[in-house]
């Protein structure tokens, strides 16, 4: 949001009547100068809304501070150039500090200047609406989930964490295992059931979603329609599911709490896998110009972790009661945490100087709150989601190896060519080399007839791979929960674990490292995989530009939600289906972020709820239905 800056130095004769013109809800008329006559030309040229925004700060030159600011508007004067500008908000000392950390961090890094010291006095600075509006407003997107949560008084009463259960399957667990009397809903609607233990009822609730079956039908690598034997999201979460559930029954940890966040973990997963995601992502992060008179804003992002959350959080409805399935904190946060959780590594984790970049957790925990979800760690806080976090690494290393050799990019041969050297290099690559090496050799020597030799090696060498890691995994996890338990004996009182304790150590981590990079010289940099994903990041794009070009072409549901999401803040609009046409003309500019109702509060609200929408409904597609739908827009 390109945002005009004002700066005038407070004790200045000829700026003493600005405050109370200001105080008074008066416009003051700007005569903009000669040399600033063609930047603002410039700007008001680009704007589609009549006016632009503009801070005004009152700068003592006396002790080098900003002592006031306010924000408002500012309109061009008709055949001149001055600015007429009218201020509606007069910003707290507390507000002036949050705009100068928001100024400093906007600024790119090599030309950084702080509010105070930048030597321009009038000028256009690029500052992100959401943050911005943050300080002025005091809403954004989370106004709707508070509204949500009003509505269900989420925080009214969290389930007693000592609540009495007697499921037998529990009773013999690891101290660090995960219990039903442990668990916490976002909405205490749910009593203790006879036969069922909590996490096997969000296990099954998942099974049942619309949001699982629909990944039988996402590419993990290779395009679904490749062949039938090709891992789709589904036999992938499956396979994530057997892999981490056969190390929480090694363990003694729950499994039904590990089944279930690993059969959910890819739930939010868009047509045509990691490529599908990194358009929503981009467009929602505000990196994407959709159409000429588009002003991209980052809105929140879009990663499948957060949106799996989205999806069984809010989006599913199974319930009468309530928005989403009721799953509780334990999955929710296993799901999420089962990749990175932030865009940048290490010390930057903490967005201090990185605004626009990171994921909005509002956006997608819409019903509940998000400390349950421990955000301070960017780990899972139960062993069962530190489990299918390394599972997930585990399977896609042995299937991807798998499909990229049946696809014919990559063979058996250079598969263990690439291990030998790496052998040579490294010793710590000996044992999986000679393993790898010995299920061929098994196969070579056996005396009865193979049917497809180059099969069954691919079908031998990747069990070889998972059980490897799996073991190794196992007894690293052992000796790291006993160390654990010992240091921290009152953990069931508390029932959070404050580190990783489910890891590889150094030498395996570097081994499952280096076979990643493997897959992705061999694998994921071919030819066939990147026409898929440039084909991929075509069709999402168009997708979005043609709902975003006209929201009539949206589907009557998507519709319902943005209205009902209106509905809940209390916002007025016309509903673009069966609206008047002028007004559905006007709604569909202020949706589109082009034109002003006259409150730019909940027309940003309006803009925001409705690209989230379009997200929603292109990241819940099919791959097949994502196709269809760009043949029915553009070519049929």
């Amino acid at each position: 949001m390109k945002v005009l800056i004002w700066k005038y130095k407070i004790g200045e004769f000829s700026f003493s009547k600005i405050e109370e013109y200001f105080s008074e809800d008066k416009t003051y008329t700007y005569h903009t100068k000669e040399n600033e006559r063609e930047m603002v030309s410039h700007l008001f040229e680009k704007s589609q809304l009549g006016f632009i925004t503009i801070i005004v700060v009152g700068y003592d030159p006396q002790n080098g501070t900003i002592k006031k600011a306010w924000i408002g508007k500012a309109s061009s004067e008709e055949y001149t150039f001055k600015l007429k500008i009218n201020a509606y908000k007069k910003l707290s000392d507390h507000e002036i500090a949050e705009l100068k950390n928001l100024y400093e961090a906007s600024t790119l890094s090599g030309t950084r200047h702080t509010l105070e010291n930048t030597p321009s006095y009038f000028f256009i600075k690029q500052l992100p609406k959401k943050e911005l509006f943050d300080i002025v407003f005091e809403l954004m997107s989370s106004r709707f989930k508070e509204r949500i949560n009003e509505i269900y008084k989420v925080n009214d009463e969290i389930k007693d964490q000592k609540a009495e259960y007697s499921y037998s399957v529990e009773a013999n667990l690891h101290d660090l295992a995960q219990k039903s009397a442990y668990c916490i809903r976002p909405l205490n609607m749910i009593s203790a059931h006879p036969f069922r233990n909590e996490f096997q009822r969000d296990k099954e609730r998942i099974i049942h979603s619309k949001a699982f079956r629909r990944i039988v039908d996402k590419a993990q690598i290779y395009d679904t329609s490749k062949g039938d034997h090709y891992r789709k999201r589904l036999t992938h979460s499956l396979e994530v599911s057997q892999i981490a559930r056969a190390i929480a029954r090694q363990l003694n940890l729950n499994e039904d709490l590990t089944e279930a966040i690993a059969i959910g973990h890819d739930v939010g997963h868009t047509p045509f896998g990691h490529e599908g995601e990194r358009q929503l992502d981009l467009i929602l992060s505000g990196k994407v110009k959709l159409t000429d008179n588009h002003e991209p804003e980052n809105l929140g992002g879009f990663k499948h972790n957060y949106q799996g959350v989205r999806l069984l959080n809010y989006l599913e409805e199974k319930y009468i009661e309530y928005e989403g399935l009721n799953i509780s904190y334990q999955v929710l946060e296993g799901m999420l945490k089962h990749t990175g959780i932030k865009k940048h590594k290490g010390e930057k984790r903490t967005c201090k100087q990185c605004l626009t970049k990171c994921f909005n957790i509002d956006e997608f925990l819409i019903v509940g709150d998000p400390k349950y979800l421990h955000l301070e760690y960017d780990f899972c806080t139960t062993l069962e989601g530190q489990i299918v976090d390394l599972a997930d690494e585990i399977a896609q290393r042995g299937h991807d190896l798998d499909d990229g050799i049946a696809s014919g990019v990559f063979t058996i041969d250079d598969l263990i060519k690439e291990l030998e050297i790496k052998s040579i290099e490294d010793p710590r690559f000996k044992e999986i080399t000679e393993l790898v090496k010995k299920s061929i050799t098994n196969i070579e020597n056996i005396k009865r007839d193979i049917i497809d030799q180059a099969d069954l090696k691919r079908a031998v060498v990747t069990p070889a791979i998972l059980g490897y890691f799996m073991k190794r995994l196992t007894t690293e996890a052992l000796a790291n929960m006993n160390t654990y338990i010992k240091e921290n004996p009152t953990f069931s009182s508390n029932p959070v674990i404050n580190k990783r304790v489910i890891n590889f150590n150094d030498n395996d981590k570097f081994v499952i490292e280096k076979i990643e990079e493997i897959i992705k010289t061999r694998i994921i940099n071919s030819q066939e995989v990147n026409c898929f994903d440039g084909k991929s990041a075509y069709i999402v794009r168009k997708l979005f530009k043609a709902y975003y070009s006209n929201p009539r072409q949206l589907p009557d549901n998507t519709i319902r939600r943005i209205n009902k999401q209106l509905n809940v803040l209390g916002i007025n609009y016309t509903d673009i289906r069966k609206g008047k046409k002028d007004d559905v003309e006007e709604e569909i500019k202020v949706l589109q972020g082009t034109a002003s109702s006259g409150n730019e509060a909940n027309d940003f609200l309006k803009h925001s709820i409705f690209m989230r929408n379009i997200a929603d409904l292109i990241g819940g597609m099919t791959d097949e239905f994502a196709k269809s739908q760009f043949q029915n827009l553009y070519i049929s």
